[in-house]
């Protein structure tokens, strides 16, 4: 059975009394999305501003890492479902998918800092996983996000490239080979949502500032 999800538009909510109520049940484990009616695109009314960055702590640091978001981006369904299949074997929940590197821009911006680690395929249609990195690395709203890539086609040439796409957005942690181990990747997802609950930590300090 799915987590439940509460959805809290906060265009809605002009007393910012009332958003610690709603957020509770984020603290508590149950998934859920906010909708920012509004409050993100036009920030110009302090007091959504002050909800905005109230909001982005708590959605940005989930401390149960079972509830922490993955985004598996691949075009093949067959790795999509093998993914499903050892993410569940460790009780992650939050698990989402994306078809090519435009979806996956689509899905990080739907389900925002829920998303800490995305698995990410190199060779789609549309976008590639290379475009996708150089896109979301110029989207600097965000909050850090952990990139495992994992390729077909592994080359010195194409690691490197990878880790050079880093930015305050995009923290690459690992380029592994198809076929790889289940090992490999359930101990990398493991140990890069533990490097992004902390990068996190940071990000939020320079947000409230």
């Amino acid at each position: 059975m799915s987590a439940p999800v509460c959805v809290a538009s906060v265009g809605c909510h002009r007393n910012r009394n009332q958003v610690p109520g709603l957020l509770s049940a984020g603290r508590s484990g149950v998934t859920w999305r906010v909708c920012l009616a509004g409050c993100r695109f036009n920030l110009l009314d302090r007091k959504r501003q002050a909800i905005y960055k109230y909001l982005m702590d708590c959605v940005s640091q989930i401390d149960d890492p079972k509830q922490r978001g993955v985004l598996v981006v691949d075009d093949d369904p067959g790795p999509r479902a093998f993914m499903q299949l050892i993410l569940k074997t460790r009780q992650y929940t939050n698990v989402h998918f994306a078809v090519d590197g435009m979806d996956a821009l689509d899905k990080v911006e739907t389900l925002g800092a829920s998303v800490y680690v995305i698995l990410l395929d190199m060779r789609m249609p549309r976008m590639d996983g290379m475009a996708f990195l150089k896109h979301l690395g110029e989207r600097e709203e965000g909050p850090p996000v952990g990139v495992i890539v994992m390729t077909g086609f592994p080359t010195p040439e194409g690691r490197e490239a990878v880790f050079e796409m880093e930015t305050r957005r995009v923290r690459p942690f690992d380029y592994l080979s198809k076929p790889f181990e289940m090992s490999a990747v359930l101990d990398g997802v493991s140990k890069s949502m533990e490097a992004i609950h902390r990068l996190r930590g940071e990000w939020v300090g320079t947000q409230s500032g």
